[in-house]
């Protein structure tokens, strides 16, 4: 799954260590991709329908107002066709890795698979290769096909930097300067700043933007 976020605050500026002086940032820090693979396996059988088809399986459960919908997300869907030995292999598997840790759980068992160890029969090995056909897809969700009250108000504090205290405050990443005050002239007299992943998008995501998004 991939997803596009904003940072709350729009960012023109940066601190300069070496300077110590607040400058003018070259490159924007309010727009950002992240993508993280799943951690779960997903297995259905047709055994018992009347077509070979999987339809309307749940994947995942996307919590209201969660920001991986703030903007634009998007999840690829892989689907292997198993036989029924890497059903019950990936089945076991699931039993193994998700379904343990209460007294009311599956017990673990001994996962075999169809690889074995050519010096050592007795040692055991955990996997499986199989063949079969393979689908995708790639789904995409926006935030404007979400209820109004999806997107949150930011829970960021501003604060207020004066033009003296620049050092003390941005020299260790704590706070962010992102606008000046007042916003045009030659001296600020300070700078509106909030903490780091209020400001800087890069804390959490890229820059890159996936070459599939629109």
């Amino acid at each position: 799954e991939t997803w596009e976020f904003h940072s709350d605050y729009n960012s023109t500026f940066i601190y300069d260590p070496l300077s110590k002086k607040v400058i003018k940032r070259t490159v924007p820090v309010n727009v950002c991709y992240r993508s993280t693979n799943a951690n779960k396996i997903f297995i259905g059988s047709t055994l018992k329908l009347k077509d070979d088809v999987i339809s309307e399986a749940s994947l995942d459960l996307i919590p209201n107002h969660d920001r991986r919908i703030g903007v634009l997300y998007s999840t690829l869907v892989t689907q292997y066709a198993l036989d029924s030995a890497g059903y019950n292999y990936w089945n076991a598997m699931k039993g193994n890795t998700e379904n343990v840790g209460s007294i009311f759980d599956p017990q673990p068992n001994q996962t075999i698979g169809n690889v074995h160890c050519v010096s050592d029969s007795l040692e055991r090995v955990i996997g499986y290769i199989g063949a079969g056909t393979i689908s995708q897809s790639r789904l995409f969700i926006s935030n404007g096909e979400m209820p109004w009250e999806w997107n949150q108000p930011n829970n960021c504090s501003e604060y207020y930097v004066p033009r003296d205290s620049v050092e003390f405050y941005f020299s260790n990443n704590s706070l962010i300067p992102y606008e000046s005050d007042p916003r045009v002239g030659p001296m600020p007299k300070g700078y509106f700043s909030a903490s780091g992943t209020c400001v800087d998008c890069t804390i959490t995501g890229s820059l890159d933007k996936p070459i599939f998004w629109p």
